[in-house]
């Protein structure tokens, strides 16, 4: 864990600051308006995915967002269904108290298990595969669930 820890410091201290640059070659933070947007791409590895996804939460917190839009439709590989339930609870461990639109590939979309479990156990996360409808219930312009 403290490789782990090391890594998301490294990773915030290279993020600082800019607003476009990602903290490393498969992962990217945009500052938007009235929204984060984390962009998450490459070969899927599930230590790596909860890092990048620590360092985004971390991202949010420190600018105050409350909306983020979480982009994995550029990551290759398929996570285990544990790993989706890892993932899906890490959002809770992670203490995510704002609001998640994950944009997924319809590949990705098919039981949409993680969201589900960090649904269940109060994590404010739909998932989509149509970017403007993400960005409509992420900003309050539609209630409805895909």
């Amino acid at each position: 864990m403290i490789w782990g820890g090391l890594l998301i410091f490294w990773n915030l201290r290279r993020a600082a600051g800019r607003e476009t640059t990602g903290v490393d070659d498969h992962f990217e933070i945009l500052d938007r308006d009235g929204f984060l947007e984390v962009r998450v791409s490459g070969p899927y590895s599930l230590l790596q995915f909860k890092n990048q996804m620590l360092t985004g939460v971390l991202a949010m917190k420190e600018r105050r967002k409350r909306h983020l839009l979480l982009d994995v439709r550029g990551l290759v590989g398929t996570p285990s269904t544990l790993d989706r339930h890892d993932l899906g609870r890490s959002g809770v461990e992670n203490k995510v108290d704002f609001k998640v639109a994950a944009l997924v590939t319809p590949e990705q979309a098919k039981d949409n298990f993680a969201s589900t479990v960090a649904r269940n156990r109060g994590v404010n996360v739909q998932t989509f595969t149509d970017r403007d409808q993400a960005l409509a219930w992420l900003l309050g312009k539609s209630d409805a669930p895909p």
